[in-house]
């Protein structure tokens, strides 16, 4: 199975959108501490990674940056 690391991936999405780890972690219900250790690597629950692509109005694939057809 392959790992996915989000890198700076959330970073990302909330400078698109131009919102702090603070508002983003308030948005989500979780610390900023939370958010930060997300951005740097520390593993997602699947119930906040629901709540990110609603927060940042993209689908889950969007975040991880699936592709429907890799299967590696």
């Amino acid at each position: 199975m392959k790992t996915i690391k989000l890198d700076n991936r959330i970073k990302e999405h909330r400078g698109r959108l131009d919102i702090t780890q603070q508002k983003l972690a308030k948005v989500l219900g979780i610390s900023r501490v939370t958010i930060g250790k997300i951005e740097n690597g520390a593993d997602l629950k699947t119930s906040t990674a629901l709540k990110l692509a609603e927060a940042f109005e993209c689908s889950i694939h969007e975040i991880f940056k699936i592709k429907y057809n890799d299967r590696n």
